[in-house]
C-alpha cells in the first residue's frame, strides 16, 4: 500500500488556491521542481492549451475557470505530481461522458503504475477500470458487490452510443458572479463615461457581460439618455440579480433587457441593429467546452454582431482584459472588412463601421 504522501485525492470541486496558475498546478507541493514546458504539456493534454500563456498570471482562478475547466485542471495536476495512488471523487462530473472517458484514459496513460479508485454515480468508462464495485442497499446495511466484466462492457457500449446520440453537451456557463470593482475592472464605468462624452441619445446597445451590478443597464435607465441596452450573461447568479432588479423596478424593463445564455450561440435572425456593441470579455470564456455543442468561435461571434452594427456604429474592446490579444486579432480582422480604427477612451479601444466601398 502506498505511503500517505504518495496518495492524492481529487474531489469533484478542484481546490484552486489564490496565486499564479503555476502555483495552482503545483499545489499541494509548491516546492516541486517542474519545468514550464512540462506544465504547458500537461495543460495541452487536457484541453486547456489556451491557459499556457497565463502560467505566471496571479488570479482568483476559482472564479476565472468554469467547473469543467477546473476538473480538467485537476487531471493535469495529477499528471504533474504522479502519485502512486489516486482517489477520484466524481472528479469529471461537469463534463460529458465522451470527455470523461478521454480524460480518464489519458490519466491511466500518464500514471500506468498508479492505483486509481474512482467514486462516481456515473463512471467515466467501466471498460477502463480493472474492477468495479457497486454499493447496494441490503436492509439497514450497505454492501459493496463486484460487477461482472460482461456487465461493464454492456454499460460501456451504452455510454458510447449515448454520447454519439447527443447533439449538445453541458452549457459552458460561469458558476460565479462579478461585482462592481473599478480598480480591478473599470470597463463598464468607462463605457458609461464614453457614452456620456459622446452625448449618445436614443442609441441601441449590445453589452457582453452584465456583472451582478448591471450598472450599464441601470445607469442608462436613470440618466435620461433614452438609450436601450440588451445585455447577455453566462452567469445564473447575474441573471437572477437582473430578475430581482426587474421585479422591484419594472420600469427598468422598458430600456434594459438581460438574458442568460452563451454569447457564442448568437443567431443573427434574433438580433436588431446596434449603435454600440461592447465586447469587453471577448476570448475570456471561450473554451473547448463550447466546441462540444457547436458554438461559434470568437471571430464568428464578433462577425455576427458586426453585421448588426449600423453604419457609423462602434464596437468597443477592453484593453485591460487578460484575453485582449484575442480581441486585437478580431479587431484586425474586422478592420480588413467594414470597420476602421476610431481611437481609444480610457481603457477602451474603439472601431467604427464605415459604409461599404
Amino acid at each position: 500500500m502506498p505511503e500517505r504522501g504518495d496518495i492524492m485525492i481529487a474531489p469533484q470541486k478542484t481546490y484552486l488556491p489564490l496565486g499564479s496558475l503555476r502555483g495552482v498546478l503545483l499545489y499541494p507541493d509548491p516546492a516541486l521542481e517542474v519545468s514550464d514546458d512540462r506544465l504547458a504539456a500537461a495543460l495541452e493534454k487536457v484541453g486547456l492549451g489556451t491557459l499556457v500563456a497565463r502560467l505566471a498570471e496571479v488570479a482568483r482562478w476559482d472564479q476565472v475557470l468554469s467547473n469543467g475547466e477546473r476538473q480538467r485542471l485537476g487531471i493535469a495536476r495529477l499528471s504533474i505530481h504522479r502519485p502512486k495512488a489516486v482517489i477520484l471523487d466524481d472528479v469529471l462530473s461537469a463534463l460529458d461522458e465522451g470527455t470523461q472517458a478521454t480524460l480518464f484514459a489519458h490519466l491511466r496513460a500518464e500514471l500506468p503504475d498508479a492505483i486509481i479508485v474512482s467514486l462516481a454515480q456515473r463512471p467515466a468508462s467501466p471498460a477502463l477500470h480493472d474492477r468495479q464495485l457497486c454499493l447496494e442497499r441490503n436492509g439497514d446495511k450497505s454492501i459493496l458487490r463486484p460487477t461482472e466484466r460482461r456487465a461493464w462492457r454492456s454499460h460501456d457500449r451504452q455510454l458510447q452510443q449515448r454520447a454519439r446520440r447527443r447533439t449538445m453537451s453541458t452549457l459552458n456557463f460561469w458558476n460565479t458572479t462579478w461585482s462592481l470593482d473599478e480598480a480591478q475592472c473599470p470597463c463598464d464605468l468607462h463605457f458609461l463615461d464614453y457614452l456620456d462624452a459622446k452625448g449618445a441619445k436614443g442609441a441601441s446597445i449590445f453589452h457582453f457581460g452584465t456583472g451582478n451590478h448591471h450598472i450599464v443597464g441601470l445607469r442608462t435607465a436613470q440618466n435620461g439618455s433614452d438609450n436601450a441596452v440588451l445585455g447577455i450573461t453566462a452567469s445564473p447568479h447575474e441573471y437572477q440579480a437582473y430578475i430581482e432588479l426587474l421585479i422591484k423596478n419594472p420600469r427598468l424593463g422598458h430600456s434594459y433587457k438581460a438574458y442568460f445564455g452563451d454569447i457564442y450561440q448568437l443567431d443573427a435572425r434574433l438580433l436588431p441593429e446596434f449603435d454600440y456593441v461592447s465586447l469587453f470579455h471577448l476570448g475570456e470564456y471561450r473554451t473547448t467546452e463550447n466546441d462540444a455543442y457547436g458554438a461559434l468561435t470568437d471571430l464568428g461571434m464578433a462577425l455576427v454582431l458586426a453585421d448588426k452594427v449600423k453604419v457609423g456604429g462602434e464596437i468597443l474592446f477592453y484593453t485591460g482584459s487578460f484575453a485582449y490579444d484575442k480581441a486585437e486579432q478580431v479587431a484586425k480582422e474586422l478592420s480588413e472588412r467594414s470597420f476602421q480604427a476610431a481611437g481609444s477612451f480610457k481603457s477602451l479601444r474603439i472601431i467604427s463601421k464605415h459604409a461599404a466601398r
